[in-house]
């Protein structure tokens, strides 16, 4: 009896010292415990949900502060990624990679140095660092051959997360680049130059022109708004800037009612419409956009003042009734005020073709949108019923907008159209001499009645 008792004891001592000792899985287990510096993201994201492309995210900024020598939340950091925006790894998605970066680095969306640049689907994964104190750019593209496998075994469930975090930055990314892409040098003519050569040797992946005009513009300072338009466009570029200067323009000029709301006849289309869509939230699938080219043919028959173009917008509200504001963006002068001649945008062959581009990114950030917008038409519509009925009506298969506003004649027409003038204030100056005209005529008129008496 006393042995039974005995043997009973001593296997709950046994039990009770075992649970003393042994360290739980949980904390045994924990990635922290090798690699400390991941708690700020373990902490974030949760240590069961922790992922492959999590750590991936956490690598590419690790590697570029190596490099760059900064410290996690160094405001003159700017992060840029198409992580997410779409770019994937087969058939897996890579937006977690985001958590990596933000976490690491200390950069984020709220703070406006995070920029998701949007790719398709099956471009390749890549992340780029850009220091504007020193303009120094870290280039990582990651190698999808070998990363691929890592993911298959974590949908497998057989990963080892510790065994990756080993994996060296030289197996993981295919390509690491660094140049320096201070701004300030490259939009004068002698630093394009010397910098060309990084493009025909695709130093950044062939994403050079994206990296290079956003991080010029947001080394400058750049609102939301436009941040936003250059991550969907892929780039900053003046096309893009002049589809922000008109989404100003029209917010500042014509403002909405209550119930209102913008609908854009792209007409004809360019850069220009990224922004709107972005802005005015005025995208296809909403019927808020309709686009129609303008081929040299038909271009050449309209009058010289709309040679100049740049889209038809439609203030429409509630009710259907609706007012059609015709804009033109004065191309000859934005070039000018930036430095060159506007064949130059089409010199394909150089440097030019970026250059002046990065060049008119910098430079019209300076400048303001009525130096370069102009208002050809004003027009009331009438009540259009709906958003989709007027679509249907003005932008339908065979329809011309420019010929039911009476910009151009009809197919076939020989008489000129008789535009409708746009609806604009009075200038000072204009006032000024309407006045001295009928103050003339009251004198002239007084001066003949004293001859008469």
């Amino acid at each position: 009896m006393m042995n039974w008792k005995l043997a009973v004891a001593v296997l709950v001592l046994a039990i009770f010292i075992t649970g003393v000792l042994v360290v739980p899985g949980s904390a045994q287990d924990s990635i922290i415990s090798d690699y400390p510096e991941l708690k700020p993201l373990v902490d974030f994201v949760g240590e069961e949900e922790l992922s492959v492309m999590d750590l991936v995210g956490c690598k590419a900024a690790e590697k570029a502060m190596e490099e760059l020598g900064f410290s996690k939340g160094d405001p003159n950091i700017l992060a840029l990624t198409d992580a997410g925006y779409i770019a994937n790894i087969g058939k897996y998605s890579s937006e977690r990679a985001l958590n990596g970066v933000m976490m690491t680095a200390g950069v984020s969306r709220g703070k406006g140095n995070l920029v998701n640049v949007h790719r398709a689907y099956n471009k390749p994964l890549w992340f780029a660092f850009f220091d504007k104190e020193t303009g120094d750019c870290v280039y990582l593209e990651v190698n999808k051959s070998y990363l691929k496998p890592w993911l298959d075994k974590e949908a497998a469930g057989t990963v080892n997360l510790s065994e990756f975090m080993g994996v060296g930055a030289d197996a993981l990314f295919s390509k690491i680049s660094r140049e320096n892409i201070d701004p300030d040098k490259l939009i004068t003519e002698e630093g394009a130059k010397a910098w060309h050569h990084n493009f025909d040797e695709k130093t950044f992946g062939g994403n050079e022109f994206s990296i290079l005009t956003i991080s010029a513009v947001w080394s400058k300072g750049i609102n939301n708004e436009f941040l936003k338009s250059a991550e969907l466009h892929n780039h900053i570029c003046p096309g893009l800037t002049s589809g922000y200067f008109i989404a100003e323009y029209l917010r500042e000029h014509y403002p909405l009612e209550k119930g209102e709301k913008w609908i854009v006849w792209a007409v004809p289309p360019w850069c220009k419409d990224d922004a709107l869509q972005q802005i005015f939230d005025a995208t296809v699938g909403k019927r808020c956009m309709a686009v129609m080219y303008i081929p040299d043919s038909t271009s050449e028959k309209l009058p010289p003042e709309y040679r100049n173009i740049a889209g038809i917008y439609v203030k429409i509200g509630k009710t259907g009734e609706a007012k059609a504001i015709v804009l033109g963006w004065d191309w000859n002068k934005a070039c000018s005020d930036c430095g060159f001649t506007r064949k130059d945008f089409k010199d394909f062959s150089s440097y030019k073709w970026w250059w002046t581009r990065l060049r008119a990114d910098v430079v019209l950030m300076e400048h303001k949108p009525e130096e370069y917008i102009s208002v050809l038409m004003v027009k009331d519509l009438g009540n259009q019923g709906s958003v989709k009925a007027m679509n249907a009506r003005w932008m339908a298969v065979g329809a011309n907008p420019l010929v039911e506003l009476g910009i151009m004649p009809a197919p076939g027409a020989t008489a000129t159209p008789v535009s409708t003038p746009a609806e604009v204030t009075p200038s000072i100056p204009g006032l000024c001499v309407i006045a001295a005209i009928a103050i003339a005529g009251v004198v002239v008129y007084a001066a003949r009645r004293r001859k008469k008496i």
